[in-house]
């Protein structure tokens, strides 16, 4: 029988994997191939940047640079905290400039130039107040603004918008603002108190403004008997490391003045705290320097050393020392605007070339002067500096020709300059008695509305000698339209129009007025005595008239009341030797005949 190979046979050899049970698919080929994985998730990534790009580039990109407008505004309050005013309005320039059309730009922008004392800004904030839309901080900041201006119904306005509760921090400045109000409408009493509940009730760390703000108060109250509660409050406050630290110092130091051998070592002590207080600036160096000459008028050169010294060695900014240097003018020190101000420095800042000319030309020393504008013409010398120093070097070398031809030229570029630089020619013009270039200068700022007052009072003291005082009355009118309370402008229009013959009842009135109110002043004395002349009263007028200061307008009516009055050989005496050419025409008139 054959053996049995079904046990040695082989298996049949199976599929190795399972059937599918689904439809076969060709695998993918051509373009299809292409777009198979990671190709296909790109693809679709292109196509949504794409409709991005299309669709929303503009709105994301207008909101990147909303949200960096608004970090530019923030780094402004913090230079504003900071006391760098400079800084802040160059930065809330750049965020304004950025995306103003931004809401919350506008609005961050606005508050911060309100904060700056931008009055446009601060009037922004009272609109948002009247729709109800101001935020607290915003309430806060026209308040204190409005009642820095003097608008104490807006202030008022400001804080009936707060509500009751508020966080401390914000609770102070309410408590110094209803103090500040209550103040100026002669409340002083409710303001103290005002300022010592928020003391007594506030956490300490926010009421160290408020401890300031009441030793002042306490300071500049003719009772004596809150001084020490004022030096208590101004030692805890001179603890804050901010800024309420160093204002407390200084007032300290403002306390502590005197002559006494012990109040300057006191003084001197609180000096070095200022110093080194970490909220100190080297801006504190002028206050110091002054201080230090009205305790010790004695110790004046020495204080102007030190502060020369301290500027340098703090490395303030060209614009601290500018400031200083302004002031060292009027000290007549002027060396120590050399020293202060390099050589270099006006090549690169205008306020620099100014205090360093003005220097030179108080020393006399024309020929540097000269240098220093040619040097730098078209660059920080503007066309009004240019030819006011050259027509006051021309004049030192008594070159007349020369200095007459460039203050008419002087007269001319005034014109077309820019605001500081008129201002800048206007005062210097009047100090060295050019009356016609000043006047020309005062009347372009007269101009402008900021300016206004101060260029109207500028004209009014320049007033050339070939105008008529008819024309004063004018300006002085003008002047009043602006500020019908001022006494000065009354007074001026007083002058003018006796002096014209305009309006002589009610302008005699205002000058006994006047007189009834400052009966030493001689200035009024005069005024008074032209409203008697005027009145047909010169015999009044002699008994009270002050003397003339041998300026020659005084002269010429002192002369025109003597003859008023009948003593006409008194009145020829006096007349006698007037340069004429000094008086206006209607201050001719009082010498017609003598």
């Amino acid at each position: 029988m054959p053996p049995d190979d079904s046990e040695n046979t082989p298996p049949p050899v199976g599929a190795t994997e399972l059937p599918s049970y689904g439809m076969e698919e060709d695998a993918p080929t051509g373009w299809r191939a292409w777009l198979h994985g990671g190709r296909l998730l790109l693809l679709i990534l292109l196509l949504v940047f794409a409709a991005l790009a299309a669709f929303g580039a503009k709105p994301l990109y207008r909101e990147l640079k909303a949200r960096r407008a608004l970090a530019i505004a923030e780094r402004a309050g913090e230079a504003l905290d900071a006391g760098n005013g400079a800084e802040a309005s160059t930065l809330l320039r750049q965020a304004a400039l950025m995306a103003f059309e931004d809401e919350r730009v506008a609005d961050r922008v606005t508050y911060f130039a309100a904060r700056s004392g931008d009055m446009a800004s601060v009037a922004a904030l009272g609109r948002k107040m009247e729709t109800g839309s101001a935020s607290n901080e915003e309430l806060l900041v026209f308040g204190e603004r409005s009642l820095g201006a003097g608008r104490i119904a807006d202030a008022t306005r400001a804080l009936e918008g707060l509500p009751a509760e508020l966080p401390p921090a914000e609770a102070a400045r309410r408590a110094a603002l209803r103090a500040g109000s209550l103040l100026a409408k002669k409340n002083a009493g409710e303001a103290l108190t005002t300022l010592r509940d928020a003391i007594s009730t506030l956490p300490t760390g926010e009421t160290d403004a408020l401890r300031v703000m009441l030793a002042n108060m306490l300071l500049s109250n003719e009772d004596t008997s809150g001084r020490a509660e004022a030096e208590t409050l101004l030692e805890q406050a001179a603890t804050n490391q901010g800024p309420e630290g160093a204002s407390a110092l200084r007032l300290l130091a403002l306390s502590r003045a005197g002559i006494s051998p012990d109040a300057q070592e006191n003084l001197a002590g609180t000096f070095e705290r200022l110093r080194n207080h970490p909220a100190s600036s080297p801006s504190d160096e002028l206050f110091i320097a002054r201080l230090r000459i009205s305790s010790d008028p004695s110790g004046k050169h020495t204080a102007i050393g030190d502060m020369v010294a301290q500027l340098k060695s703090r490395e303030a900014p060209a614009d601290v020392r500018v400031t200083a240097a302004r002031w060292l003018i009027g000290q007549q020190a002027n060396e120590a605007v050399l020293e202060l101000i390099a050589p270099e420095e006006p090549s690169h800042h205008a306020g620099a070339l100014m205090v360093r000319i003005d220097a030179l030309s108080g020393l006399g020393r024309w020929e540097e002067c000269g240098e220093l504008i040619e040097a730098n013409r078209g660059g920080t010398v503007p066309d009004t500096l240019y030819h006011l120093f050259r027509a006051r070097i021309a004049e030192s070398r008594n070159e007349a020709t020369a200095a007459e031809t460039e203050k008419r030229l002087l007269r001319q570029v005034v014109q077309f300059a820019e605001l500081p630089h008129i201002l800048f020619a206007a005062r210097y013009a009047e100090s060295v008695g050019w009356k016609p270039e000043a006047f020309a200068a005062w009347r372009i700022l007269a101009m402008d509305k900021g300016a206004a007052a101060e260029g109207l009072r500028g004209q009014l003291r320049t007033l050339p000698n070939n105008m008529r005082a008819s024309d004063g009355a004018d300006i002085a009118a003008k002047l009043l339209e602006i500020q019908p309370n001022d006494a000065s402008a009354r007074l001026s229009a007083a002058y003018f129009r006796l002096m014209a013959g305009q309006m002589i009842d009610a302008s005699a009135a205002a000058a006994e007025e006047f007189l009834k109110a400052q009966p030493d002043s001689a200035d009024i004395l005069r005024v008074a005595a032209l409203a008697r002349l005027r009145t047909g009263q010169a015999a009044k007028g002699l008994e009270i008239w002050p003397g003339d200061n041998n300026e020659p307008r005084w002269r010429a009516l002192h002369a025109a009341l003597l003859r008023a009055a009948g003593e006409t050989r008194q009145a020829k005496a006096a007349a006698k030797d007037i340069d004429q050419d000094a008086l206006n025409p209607d201050e001719q008139e009082f010498l017609r005949g003598l």
